[in-house]
């Protein structure tokens, strides 16, 4: 499994432009009824993410923009193919490895968890690499959680964590 992140923050999203304008997509935000050009668009899903504009990519941000404005701009904007995020500029790859004990806590992962989720996934992993003598979780064991928080999320339940994800000990996770 890949995760590609921009500035930490994995990216479910990217739109590009004719001129080198990017659209790093990290979560769908809410939904609104929005006004464009004087034309009201009924509930319209408001993403977030960062932006990266080639007028002035020293003030690239995060910030909201609405799909339905993006997908106006077409066919001087379209989606980049996720096969093609990996070279996309500004853009971090990570790779989990998958193995049969990971399967453990549920079906198939979702690019889609919760973004704060998310980045404590990636700066997990960033603090592995730099240093692994930092006591941290492994990554088989932040795959479980994901999952584990994946299908909580589904359920719509919260449901007591188990001792098969900390091994007994009491451990405080951050978000």
């Amino acid at each position: 499994m890949e995760i590609v992140t921009i500035k930490g923050v994995p990216v479910i999203d990217i739109y590009e432009s004719f001129d080198g304008s990017y659209w790093f997509i990290t979560e769908q935000s809410y939904r609104q009824d929005s006004v464009i050009n004087g034309r009201v668009y009924k509930d319209d899903q408001i993403l977030f993410g960062y932006a990266k504009l080639s007028a002035c990519p020293d003030f690239a941000e995060f910030g909201y923009i609405s799909r339905t404005e993006l997908e106006l701009l077409s066919p001087r904007v379209w989606k980049v193919p996720k096969r093609n995020w990996s070279v996309c500029p500004e853009v971090e790859v990570k790779y989990l490895a998958h193995d049969a004990k990971s399967k453990e806590c549920g079906e198939k992962s979702s690019p889609l968890l919760d973004s704060r989720f998310q980045s404590f996934l990636v700066n997990n992993l960033k603090m592995k690499e730099k240093n692994p003598t930092i006591e941290k979780l492994s990554i088989e064991k932040l795959q479980q959680i994901a999952r584990f928080v994946e299908k909580a999320m589904r359920d719509k339940t919260a449901k007591k964590t188990s001792d098969k994800f900390f091994g007994g000990r009491k451990r405080i996770i951050k978000f």
